[in-house]
């Protein structure tokens, strides 16, 4: 019989949250890149708050606070690769 330890089912649970929120991040980063309005004024909202939710909880239950700045460069990097997008939309259209 295998005994789980509590903390590394916490780490566990975190780690979930961790790949949620990160995967989430990283897409709402694409549909911010998306030139087609839209899918920025529909998909964006709903896709951050799901990123967000996520990443409070994983703060609420991780030791490791450190890797969580990753999800924050994942959001704020929509913008450049937004402005890439609509400028390179601008160019070539």
């Amino acid at each position: 019989m295998i005994k789980l330890n509590f903390r590394n089912r916490i780490i566990k649970k975190a780690d979930v949250y961790f790949v949620i929120s990160f995967l989430t991040g990283i897409y709402f980063a694409m549909v911010c890149g998306a030139w087609i309005f839209f899918m920025n004024l529909f998909l964006g909202p709903p896709i951050f708050l799901i990123s967000y939710i996520f990443w409070k909880k994983g703060l609420k239950t991780d030791i490791r606070i450190d890797r969580y700045k990753y999800i924050k460069y994942a959001w704020w990097s929509g913008i450049p690769i937004s402005a890439l997008s609509l400028i390179g939309y601008l160019i070539f259209d």
